[in-house]
């Protein structure tokens, strides 16, 4: 009753499966006012033009873990793609004050990279702990 196991696929236009998520939960009673519910006719921006968000959705934790770790291991010199997140949160995202996600290369070859990236409120307490992995096409 407290916790349950989500899943997902994503298929190509020929049906083969490209990605796998899986991802544990934990239910958390209420919903505080603050969160709200976002509007539809909100215009689509960019993840590095955010800039200061009211929330942090733990969806928008996840991204900005995917691109700082991307970037982390410098991409454009050798055309590597994300290929897994693991991705374990530790207390909520604040909904006020910045979160910073700190990046750094574990492993850096020709067809694979890892990097940890470690994202922390204003108070410099972690809110999450990652590992991405990158590899070549």
């Amino acid at each position: 009753p407290g916790s349950g196991l989500s899943e997902g696929r994503v298929f190509d236009e020929r049906g083969r499966s490209i990605a796998l998520c899986s991802q544990r939960l934990r239910f958390i009673p209420g919903t505080p006012a603050a969160l709200g519910r976002p509007g539809r006719d909100a215009p689509a921006v960019p993840l590095r033009e955010v800039g200061t968000v009211e929330q942090l959705h733990g969806g928008i934790m996840l991204c900005a873990t995917e691109v700082a770790g991307h970037d982390a291991v410098r991409p454009e010199e050798g055309g590597l793609r994300t290929s897994a997140v693991h991705i374990t949160y530790v207390r909520p995202g604040p909904l006020e004050g910045e979160v910073t996600f700190a990046a750094r290369t574990v492993h850096r070859g020709r067809s694979l990279a890892v990097a940890q990236v470690v994202s922390r409120n204003p108070a410099g307490k972690i809110c999450s702990y990652a590992t991405v992995t990158s590899h070549a096409p």
